[in-house]
């Protein structure tokens, strides 16, 4: 047999129910938790930055996690358009 395997070829709705409405639930609770964790390192770049005894070398590794999750999303965002 040789032919389209994919959910709701022939059935519109069942697309809707088993492909479209899973996807967008798990991209709005990785995009919750994504900017949950963004929002936190900011807070603690804030407040790193109001103590004057951190070391430079936790405030760059915050720095360049902050970068590494913006690039992610970036990814992340670009890829799904496509």
């Amino acid at each position: 047999m040789r032919g389209i395997c994919f959910v709701g070829y022939l059935k519109p709705i069942m697309r809707i129910c088993f492909v479209l409405i899973p996807t967008t639930v798990s991209l709005m609770i990785g995009c919750f938790y994504m900017f949950k964790a963004m929002l936190t390192l900011i807070k603690v770049k804030l407040m790193n930055k109001s103590q004057r005894s951190v070391h430079r070398s936790r405030s760059k590794k915050i720095e360049h996690m902050i970068t590494r999750i913006g690039k992610l999303t970036k990814t992340h965002f670009n890829l799904i358009e496509y």
